[in-house]
């Protein structure tokens, strides 16, 4: 019997892990002794990175989503329906439409879905870059800033990249500088973290320029 992997979530993750192993097992796959399984039911992947370049530019459509058939390895089946059910005691995961798939291995690289629906006022009171709509909302509002006060907040962990609300900080000001802004607005950055990254030299340099008048640094309280 051949040996399966099936990975659940076809994001970056699932993506690099369905690529990484095919190429590291491409003969025993060509053999048919070892069978690859991505579940993903979304027929396109959003480059979540840009995420944080939205608020000041419309990326291209290209640029932002990929088919994921063109982003996986031909090696690869691809279920194109969600996962409803894990059942690790009998080694298989069950579909939404009740389809189910043994497997010998199991990745689960389901990501984080933000809830943006959790907490009132969203594009209104408060933006994300976390997500698409997000971040083309916060560039509506951005679009329509005079001068004020502007809040980006690191509230708790998890959240994705470290660093993203440090680069925006910065993408922020170069934007504020170009539209003549910078003068009349103040920028507030609250976090309750105590390193801004898992790098010694990039904390360092993060605090620096943090600390350099142009930007107001508080704890956040959780």
């Amino acid at each position: 019997m051949p040996k399966s992997v099936v990975i659940v979530g076809g994001g970056v993750g699932g993506l690099f892990t369905a690529n990484k192993l095919t190429s590291k097992l491409v003969s025993e796959v060509r053999r048919g002794e070892v069978s690859i399984t991505l579940v993903e039911p979304q027929e396109k992947q959003v480059y979540q990175p840009g995420f944080v370049y939205v608020p000041f530019s419309e990326l291209p459509p290209d640029v932002m989503f990929r088919p994921v058939n063109k982003l996986v390895s031909p090696l690869v089946k691809v279920e194109r329906e969600p996962a409803a059910k894990i059942d690790l005691p009998n080694k298989k995961v069950v579909l939404q439409s009740g389809k189910e798939l043994k497997y010998d291995y199991l990745v689960v690289a389901t990501g984080a879905v933000v809830k943006t629906e959790a907490f009132p006022g969203f594009g209104q009171v408060w933006h994300t870059l976390w997500t698409y709509e997000g971040a083309k909302r916060l560039r509506e509002a951005l679009s329509r800033f005079n001068g004020g006060t502007v809040v980006v907040s690191v509230t708790s962990t998890p959240y994705k990249c470290p660093v993203a609300p440090y680069e925006f900080l910065g993408l922020l000001n170069d934007y504020l500088m170009a539209t003549g802004l910078r003068a009349k607005t103040k920028v507030v950055f609250t976090t309750w973290l105590r390193t801004s990254t898992p790098s010694p030299r990039s904390t360092s340099s993060l605090k620096r320029c943090l600390s350099s008048g142009a930007l107001n640094t508080r704890p956040s309280s959780r």
